[in-house]
């Protein structure tokens, strides 16, 4: 009886110590250092109640120790080759906000000449030659931003994104 007791203690501290060994094996970049500690805490703690265990418990967290580490390093891995593949549609992305920041307040400009705007205005005859010329010449740039926009469109849509980058390709 005595000694079931004593295997059943040794058991019950060799599962804490277990609990935290699994967490290991699932480390990420941010939480292995974390991780890692947890373990060591745990087998200091338990150390003397693991009794006969120790051994084997020692050899689960060898194991999972380098499973964990490959699995942080792997993640890591994945993260930096995802930056570097958004890296050039970022870039060209944020190209096609700035282009349409300038082009935006030059619609406005169009609009309130065109009496679009406001709807209690309406446009005189002797304006209308100002208008068609600010349209002509919106035309134009309108023109060369959907070309610009179809350049850096196509140059992101040939690119392989990366699942956050493909999300804010959609939104824009």
């Amino acid at each position: 009886m005595a000694v079931a007791m004593g295997n059943a203690a040794e058991l019950r501290a060799a599962n804490i110590v277990r609990r935290a060994i699994q967490k290991l094996r699932l480390a990420t970049p941010d939480n292995i250092d974390l991780l890692e500690t947890e373990v060591f805490d745990a087998m200091e703690q338990q150390l003397e109640a693991m009794g006969s265990l120790h051994e084997k418990v020692q050899q689960e967290f060898e194991k999972a120790l380098e499973v964990g580490r490959t699995h942080a390093a792997n993640i890591q891995e994945k993260r930096e080759k995802e930056a570097e593949m958004a890296k050039r549609p970022k870039e060209l992305m944020e190209e096609i906000k700035a282009i349409m920041e300038t082009i935006q307040p030059k619609l406005t400009n169009l609009k309130g000449a065109a009496c679009l705007e406001d709807r209690t205005i309406q446009l005189q005859p002797e304006d209308a030659p100002a208008v068609l010329k600010l349209a002509d010449e919106f035309s134009t740039e309108i023109k060369d931003f959907s070309q610009q926009c179809m350049t850096r469109g196509t140059e992101i849509k040939e690119a392989e994104l990366p699942p956050q980058m493909k999300a804010d390709w959609t939104k824009l």
